[in-house]
């Protein structure tokens, strides 16, 4: 016999609600991690497969922030109690995702 716990999560995935669960806690949380200026500098748009896809305003600030991915990650990790694999920053307006595998 299966826990309810598991049987619940396992429904609850199916209909993507805990993928919305935790866009919602990133979106939230976003500039606990990396700060407000950095915050209102960038927007998370998406999680796919462990990856968080983030808009910055330039190229230049997507390099940046590149740059800064081992940290972003270590702290989201971290404060949202997550398992972020990679953040993927792309300049505002090029949000390209399509190499992506999407789950659910």
């Amino acid at each position: 016999m299966e826990r309810l716990d598991k049987v619940i999560g396992q429904y609850l995935g199916g209909l993507g609600i805990h993928r919305k669960a935790l866009q919602s806690k990133i979106f939230f949380c976003w500039p606990k991690v990396v700060g407000d200026f950095l915050a209102r500098r960038t927007q998370p748009v998406d999680i796919i497969s462990g990856t968080l896809i983030v808009e910055v305003d330039s190229g230049p600030w997507a390099h940046q922030l590149t740059l800064m991915k081992r940290d972003i990650i270590d702290k989201a990790n971290q404060a949202l109690d997550v398992e972020l694999r990679d953040i993927r920053f792309l300049p505002r307006g090029r949000s390209s995702t399509s190499d992506l595998p999407r789950l659910g």
